[in-house]
């Protein structure tokens, strides 16, 4: 058997590693955003003018809703969060091979690989949003807000979902 060396990488890979991994990511919904309350409205069945307010809830609350459905208010379940990652599963995968990669030859931090990372899952959850998630909304409800994108109505839930890297244990 013969072994070659293809390049010399002088790095203390158990130290890198611990870097690394000492870094958590989280994705989803901005804490802040989270508590603010969001106003719903009623429409008219007869001509889907607003009528008055129906209820205030948090975006956490609407976000919650979304991911895991509300049967009892006919609301199906649109999963942003855990269905992206389970359809974009390998291409997270490989990007996280990637980036542990480029961490351990290069001299970049540990951080800002866990940032790519967790960038790159935003960004896979903006773009499913974008691209519409089934079950399609109902025609009236299209009709009312103008569009079919089933997860964007004023913006906020979209704008508040955000990407966060922090050393494990820390609470900022």
């Amino acid at each position: 058997m013969k072994v070659s060396i293809k390049e010399k990488i002088n790095i203390n890979l158990k130290k890198k590693l611990g870097e690394i991994c000492s870094y958590e990511a989280k994705v989803g919904i901005n804490e802040r955003d989270a508590q603010r309350k969001k106003t719903y409205f009623s429409y008219s069945e007869k001509n889907g003018k607003q009528l008055k307010v129906s209820k205030e809830v948090t975006l956490g609350e609407v976000a919650a809703i979304h991911e895991f459905g509300d049967p009892l208010n006919n609301i199906p379940e649109r999963s942003f969060l855990r269905d992206t990652l389970e359809i974009k599963k390998d291409e997270i995968i490989n990007n996280i091979k990637e980036q542990i990669e480029t961490a351990i030859k290069s001299k970049s931090s540990a951080k800002m690989a866990v940032k790519v990372i967790s960038n790159d899952f935003l960004n896979k959850v903006q773009e499913r949003i974008l691209d519409g998630i089934e079950p399609q909304l109902s025609s009236e409800t299209v009709e009312r807000k103008g569009h079919d994108l089933s997860l964007i109505d004023t913006e906020q839930l979209f704008d508040s979902i955000k990407s966060r890297v922090n050393k494990k244990g820390s609470s900022t």
